[in-house]
């Protein structure tokens, strides 16, 4: 027997940008070992758990207080500071499977997830279940069969490249194995969809039509596809980790995504240019076998990117509801199966102080206000064609733009966050032109911002490529001499300058005041 705990689904921070931001874990802990897992600080370095402690064992979840829980809730009326109990009321789909997979090999015997399930069935509870190891739920999937199951199965499969997939998934079962259980879900009548998460570019380009068509096989309907996150900061044990799928694919992984890549939080992510390049294929792979494709990237998928806006493939299940006023919920038509109560909800689920005391309402209305002011800033420079402007990127996803003035070097608290400026030309290219002339809209990647990660892109002609400041050049700038702040890292070096005034400056006040003294 395994140590069993209880913990409630809960809602997600990602609410912002995800219709279903809405899980379960029935296990905490994760004996796959996946090098890439953005969930390790949960199951084995644990830098987030209340716990302080690392573990690579398995906890399961207690399936009889869950009953209980899912009693007391559908008796009880709305209360908004439980925004997890609303959810749960409204009937948004639940991903089971979100930081520890459903089904360990331990699961045939423990059937810990199985006893969820049944809870769920008897409710006709829509239900996502996320997992690597399909051949657990095969083998007793045939006793929900009867009564149609609400599910939707998501299977991850990132590759059909076994040697790969034995790099950076060590302990988890075999493409050939997944594939093989998916057939027999989807011969029994069972929906299954395929997470091809992460993507890891550029070896996702040369992996994704042999992956494509044995989805096709397997009679799966669908899939999604993520591109890799690597952390801005992580341990040693992590960072050898990654090395091991660097040493695979014969580059350095963190140097190059730092590289090609944007800060998002405290991750390094893809540029959207990349990002095209994997999504333009799957996209081209769907139709040819007549799959569904969703954009499970955030920054693709809000620009309504994919087949639809549930990119976790909940649209198949029944009588449920989606959160409708995220990012990716308005890049998409309106479903008409909406919650108008989650948004009534207290932010009381996440880490954010800022949103300490508002609605998910209010945070949205906040966020959609920042972002039109952006697009109104963008059509500002849009307009003038010809000017000059520098885009300076401190802050991760905080650009801002300068037309007459430099930007004052910064660089927040927190490590990893470093200055870029770029000079720009707002240029209007034949084909925008032609289109500002017939009134038709220009599309968001047709604008000039769309630059940000220095590639040649769509719409923009630009002097040069983004580059990072040097320290010695912030140096140069603040009027320092070479190498005064050496001795720290580069992050503290940029911080530095960023506090400092400029001496120049300050001499040339000094010797105002002086020359007025006397």
């Amino acid at each position: 027997m395994i140590e069993k705990k209880s913990w409630k689904p809960s809602v997600t921070s990602q609410f912002d940008v995800c219709p279903i931001p809405f899980h379960l874990d029935t296990y905490r802990g994760c004996m796959y070992n996946c090098s890439y897992c953005f969930a390790r600080d949960f199951v084995t370095f644990s830098r987030r758990n209340a716990e302080r402690k690392g573990f690579t064992y398995l906890v399961g979840n207690r399936s009889d207080l869950f009953e209980k829980w899912t009693q007391r809730t559908l008796s009880k009326e709305y209360d908004y500071s439980k925004a997890e109990e609303v959810a749960f009321k409204e009937r948004i789909p639940l991903k089971i499977g979100a930081t520890a997979d459903p089904f360990p090999v331990i699961e045939k015997k423990e059937k810990i997830t199985y006893s969820f399930l049944k809870i769920l069935e008897q409710l006709d509870y829509p239900v996502e279940i996320q997992t690597k190891n399909p051949e657990v739920l095969a083998s007793y999937a045939d006793e929900f069969r009867q009564k149609d199951p609400n599910w939707i199965i998501a299977v991850t499969l990132i590759s059909t490249d076994e040697d790969f997939l034995k790099v950076c998934e060590p302990n988890a079962p075999s493409a050939i194995n997944r594939l093989e259980a998916m057939k027999k879900l989807t011969d029994s009548g069972i929906k299954v969809m395929v997470k091809i998460q992460p993507a890891i570019f550029p070896k996702i380009i040369e992996d994704l039509p042999a992956l494509i068509e044995c989805i096709s096989e397997a009679g799966c309907w669908s899939f999604n596809v993520e591109g890799l996150k690597v952390r801005i900061s992580m341990p040693k044990e992590e960072q050898e980790l990654f090395q091991t799928i660097g040493n695979y694919c014969q580059y350095d992984i963190r140097h190059y995504y730092k590289k090609e890549g944007n800060m998002t939080g405290s991750d390094w992510e893809l540029n959207i240019y990349n990002k095209q390049k994997y999504a333009d294929l799957a996209w081209e792979l769907a139709e040819k076998y007549g799959l569904k494709f969703f954009s499970a990237d955030n920054d693709l998928g809000c620009q309504g990117w994919g087949d639809g806006l549930e990119c976790c493939g909940t649209e198949v299940l029944k009588n449920y509801k989606i959160w409708g006023n995220s990012l990716r919920s308005k890049a998409f038509e309106k479903t008409g199966y909406e919650s108008s109560e989650f948004g009534k909800c207290l932010v009381t689920f996440c880490r954010s102080k800022k949103n300490a005391g508002k609605t998910i309402d209010e945070v949205m209305e906040a966020k959609f206000r920042t972002l039109e002011e952006d697009r109104q800033q963008k059509e500002l420079f849009d307009k003038e064609e010809g000017s000059s402007f520098l885009i300076h990127k401190a802050y991760p996803g905080k650009d801002r733009i300068y037309k007459d003035l430099s930007p004052t070097i910064s660089t927040p608290s927190g490590g990893g966050h470093l200055p870029y400026v770029q000079e720009a030309k707002a240029v209007l290219t034949p084909d925008r032109k032609k289109k500002r002339q017939e009134g038709r809209p220009i599309k968001e990647s047709e604008e000039p911002m769309f630059t940000l990660t220095g590639q040649d892109v769509h719409g923009v002609q630009q002097s040069q490529r983004i580059r990072r400041l040097t320290p010695i050049e912030c140096e140069r700038l603040q009027g320092f001499p070479d190498n005064w702040t050496e001795g720290v890292s580069d992050s503290q070096r940029y911080k530095m300058m960023g506090n400092a005034v400029s001496v120049p400056v300050i001499q040339a006040i000094g010797r105002k005041i002086i020359k007025s003294i006397n």
